[in-house]
């Protein structure tokens, strides 16, 4: 009797980097961080953290977007725990400076921020996020706004014109993605880099 042996071929699938990897990990304890809880609009909290963290296009970024609210808000995450998985320096100082303290003030707390540059570009995204949720859900965004404004006063920019500023930026990139010449996934590499570096020369 012949044997028969078959064959099984395996796709394989392309390698993950380690930025990829880091990101991914990021969204994975986030997950687990917010568990059961929600946003404004009812949806889970996670939603809010990929919002924030996909306004930007730099890794440290994108990470602190999704972690931002894992050490004040999720459930027994630490600064010391989020080194021991592994990210950098970078990144845990950013979350640090966006966890607020017992007993901080309002004011305090953005002033701390506003000295870490990433966790400032972060917390304006989250502000925004936030008012969003509240006029989604019918809800009052004045104390949002409000932070929002003295933030922006604390750090020397106006809300009206960043807000203008940044306007012809997303629908560049939509434009660019629908005519081929960038992914929407792609975020790294010398043709995301000379994507910014165009969307840059707009503002």
């Amino acid at each position: 009797m012949r044997e028969i042996i078959r064959t099984e071929t395996t796709t394989q699938r392309p390698a993950v980097g380690p930025e990829q990897q880091g990101l991914l990990r990021a969204q994975r304890i986030a997950a687990r961080a917010h568990a059961g809880q929600r946003d404004k609009t009812g949806r889970p909290y996670t939603t809010h953290c990929e919002r924030v963290a996909n306004r930007f296009s730099t890794t440290e970024e994108r990470a602190v977007g999704f972690l931002h609210d894992t050490v004040e808000k999720g459930n027994g995450w630490s600064a010391s725990q989020l080194r021991e998985e592994g990210f950098s320096d970078m990144v845990v100082e950013a979350v640090s400076a966006l966890t607020r303290r017992k007993d901080e003030s309002e004011h305090a707390f953005l002033i701390r921020i506003a000295r870490n540059p990433i966790a400032t570009r972060i917390k304006i995204a989250d502000l925004e996020d936030n008012i969003n949720q509240c006029d989604a859900a019918g809800l009052d965004a004045s104390a949002y706004s409000e932070n929002l404004e003295m933030f922006c006063q604390m750090i020397g920019i106006s809300p009206y014109e960043r807000k203008a500023e940044e306007t012809p930026r997303p629908f560049m990139r939509s434009l660019l993605t629908e005519l081929g010449i960038v992914r929407p996934d792609q975020n790294s590499g010398p043709q995301a880099s000379g994507v910014r570096r165009f969307l840059s020369c707009l503002c």
